[in-house]
């Protein structure tokens, strides 16, 4: 669980823009809930779900290897 976490964090934050890596820095920073945090990435990265869903088919790929 904490290497997709891991993987999942990587995903959004090489997909941020440069302007909002401080942003979302803040928000780690503070105690928002997951769906302010969730709202903030989907505003953010417009291909969050699919960027995701590649991510874990990835990693399952390597897990089940």
């Amino acid at each position: 669980l904490t290497q997709v976490e891991s993987r999942i964090n990587a995903v959004i934050i090489s997909n941020l823009k440069e302007e909002k890596l401080e942003e979302f820095s803040n928000l780690l920073d503070k105690d928002i809930s997951d769906e302010e945090m969730q709202k903030f990435c989907s505003e953010n990265i417009p291909n969050l779900p699919e960027l995701i869903a590649s991510e874990l088919l990835v990693f399952r790929n390597s897990y089940l290897s």
